[in-house]
C-alpha cells in the first residue's frame, strides 16, 4: 500500500510558484512520510503510527510567493492515504 502512496507522492509533480495560494511543501513532505511509514507497517502486520483521522485532522501552513503544492492536488492525494489507512 506505501508503494501506492508514494508513487502518487506530491513531490513527483510540478512544484508551483505563483499569486494563488500553495500548501506549505515541508509540512506535506513530513505527512507523507509517516503515512508511507504506517502503510509499510500495516503490511507487514503491525500497527502504524498515523492513522486515517490523523490524515482528516492535519492542517498546512498556507504560503503565497513561495514554492508550493497546489492545494486540490494535495487534498486528492490525502483522500488516496486516508482510503489506504481506513483499508
Amino acid at each position: 500500500l506505501a508503494e501506492a502512496v508514494v508513487d502518487q507522492d506530491l513531490r513527483t509533480r510540478a512544484v508551483v510558484r505563483g499569486y494563488r495560494w500553495r500548501t506549505d511543501l515541508a509540512q506535506v513532505d513530513e505527512l507523507m512520510e509517516r503515512a508511507a511509514v504506517a502503510l509499510d507497517a500495516r503490511a507487514a502486520g503491525n500497527v502504524g503510527l498515523v492513522a486515517a483521522a490523523d490524515v482528516l485532522a492535519a492542517k498546512f501552513q498556507a504560503t503565497k510567493f513561495r514554492e508550493g503544492y497546489d492545494q486540490d492536488e494535495v487534498d486528492e492525494l490525502l483522500d488516496l492515504v486516508v482510503a489506504a489507512l481506513r483499508r
